[in-house]
């Protein structure tokens, strides 16, 4: 199976390799793989062959702040419920946190509310 490359890319961990072990000179190797010679530099300066990484070196969420990611981890172990009903659950002030202050749409909220209803009484919880 070979290499996944995006749309952009000219160079494989193969050329990579090549051009850190090749003793020819910066231009010869920009001509001769229809590189910018800056690319060649950064290949020949890095001590290995494959793509650094370019997402996030820590992931978070970009919806929730720190506080509240903590609440909901804190919520889903100690409840230990599948997520339907751990969300029927939610106190409804929390809701209209989430409504109001994240930007939910009332009719969503209103259909949210409609289902929240619905998962209760079929349930059994009031």
């Amino acid at each position: 199976m070979g290499q996944i490359l995006h749309g952009c890319a000219k160079t494989t961990e193969t050329i990579r390799r090549a051009i850190q072990n090749s003793k020819e000179s910066i231009a010869k190797l920009s001509k001769y793989y229809n590189l910018n010679p800056k690319t060649i530099v950064k290949w020949k300066k890095r001590l290995f062959a494959r793509d650094a990484d370019m997402g996030p070196k820590h992931a978070r969420s970009t919806v929730l702040t720190l506080e509240e990611e903590a609440v909901i981890v804190a919520f889903r172990k100690h409840t230990l419920l599948p997520l339907d009903l751990r969300f029927a659950n939610l106190n409804p002030t929390l809701l209209v946190y989430i409504v109001v202050y994240r930007g939910t749409a009332l009719a969503d909220y209103q259909m949210l509310m409609v289902k929240l209803n619905q998962k209760r009484h079929s349930n059994n919880i009031l």
